[in-house]
């Protein structure tokens, strides 16, 4: 019982009407780190809200086009839908609402294809518990409404959608079934750019045989080259070892282009078998089409509790090398209540590779996160040092998201918490960018 209430808190975890401008965006080259055990580099940038209410949920997704870069979010249980702001030469617009809906939406996944923005999300009468029917949607630029992709799912379902040369790819987890909402299981759903819609979803991966209600497969993430001709799918994966364990699998797929059917291999563990707790993985591929995947690694207490942990660090893998490194600088402290454990997110462009987490130093001063970003130029075998997008000495910064765009610039968005009473509470949706090339300020402008 104590490892599967551990899941479902992990489940859930993943789960003013002004703009409010709180400074310009610094945007400063990195700088060597302050202290032997210092999270930080001298040189950070702060964040904008982009979000125009403060009744937000726990996630946000960034993307960029020629141009123009974009954050959506789902509103929480004041504020239902999902939300989409638009920026543009260092502009933000309104947010607007892409769907007021009449349940819950939750885990929104966002690209920018041929001009036009595309969102997806899943949509149910709540998120929790994950036995509740629920369904994928997705919008498509202002079309007249959403539309629902795949219907009567179950589990903790979160889409993950990019856009390729090879038209729109998307992976998620879910259960066909109620009673096995926490076994869920990966599927692949594809649109080609000359089909009018969508191809029937394609189960890639599945238990293994596994029957343990604690066996499952959680958060996948999808990236392609740059032809879209390629596919590398991650995701963590829970399973019933002497008890609870968590672990990170990666799996390829190579589209064929005279059918637009994709061929898959055979899913591979990448998180090995020392790390009990490994878990989150994001991925991104590189202009020379090498896979980069990064994750949490959970280090337990000496009583073997990771709730809270003793420690944490976020991994880095790339496909050539098969060599996992640990990317923080010092180990990761995250608040004991929520979210548990950070998150991390990737990004690669213009021969930079960049991993962004939530956490904390042992030794900071201020026991709360902040949004943490490192870059490296050769692939990971080096680190530059860590630079701080956030700056909320007061509050959480949680859940980061980052996108590069074509000159090189980060953009990352994330969740900000304040203390409400005797707990925290989210209060908007941030917005932060980071460029090495030169140490310039760039402010924004919202209007």
């Amino acid at each position: 019982m104590v490892h599967i209430l551990a899941k479902l808190n992990h489940v859930r975890a993943s789960c003013a009407n002004t703009w409010v401008l709180r400074a310009c965006l610094a945007v400063l080259m990195g700088a060597s780190l302050v202290g032997a055990g210092a999270l930080f580099a001298a040189h950070e940038s702060t964040g904008l809200k982009v979000s125009d209410s403060d009744n937000v949920g726990l996630e946000s997704v960034i993307a960029v086009g020629p141009a123009t870069y974009g954050v959506a979010w789902a509103g929480n249980d004041v504020s239902r839908g999902v939300y989409l702001a638009e920026g543009s030469d260092r502009h933000w617009t309104q947010s607007t609402v892409v769907l007021p809906t009449v349940g819950r939406a939750w885990n929104p996944s966002l690209v920018y294809s041929e001009g036009e923005w595309i969102v997806a999300w899943t949509q149910g009468s709540r998120r929790f518990p994950s036995n509740t029917v629920r369904s994928i949607q997705w919008r498509r630029g202002d079309s007249d409404g959403p539309q629902v992709l795949v219907p009567d799912v179950y589990g903790d379902v979160a889409p993950h959608l990019v856009s390729a040369p090879t038209g729109l790819h998307m992976v998620y987890a879910a259960a066909t079934d109620s009673a096995r909402a926490l076994n869920a299981e990966l599927y692949y759903i594809h649109h080609p750019p000359s089909a009018s819609g969508w191809s029937s979803p394609q189960k890639v991966a599945d238990l293994g045989g596994a029957s343990s209600p604690i066996d499952g497969i959680w958060r996948p993430r999808l990236a392609t080259d740059t032809a879209g001709e390629t596919l590398h799918v991650v995701w963590e994966r829970t399973s019933d070892v002497s008890g609870l364990q968590y672990s990170i699998w990666h799996l390829t797929g190579t589209v064929q282009l005279s059918t637009t059917n994709v061929d898959w291999g055979t899913p591979t563990q990448l998180s090995p078998a020392s790390q009990r707790y490994a878990m989150r993985p994001d991925v991104a591929v590189d202009e020379d089409g090498e896979a980069h995947v990064v994750w949490t690694e959970v280090i337990p207490t000496s009583q073997g509790s990771i709730l809270p942990a003793e420690a944490q660090h976020v991994n880095h893998w790339r496909s050539t090398a098969a060599v996992i490194q640990r990317v923080n600088a010092a180990p990761i402290k995250v608040n004991s209540t929520q979210p548990t454990w950070t998150s991390s997110a990737v990004t690669v462009g213009t021969a930079r590779l960049c991993v962004a987490w939530h956490g904390y130093a042992p030794d900071d001063a201020f026991s709360k996160e902040e949004v943490a970003l490192r870059c490296s130029r050769d692939g990971g075998l080096s680190w530059q040092s860590t630079a701080n997008l956030s700056q909320s000495e007061d509050q959480l910064s949680l859940f980061p998201a980052i996108v590069m765009d074509p000159e090189g610039i980060v953009h990352a968005s994330w969740v900000e918490e304040a203390l409400s009473g005797v707990e925290f509470r989210p209060v908007g949706i941030y917005y932060g960018l980071h460029d090495m090339r030169s140490a310039v300020f760039l402010p924004l402008v919202v209007r």
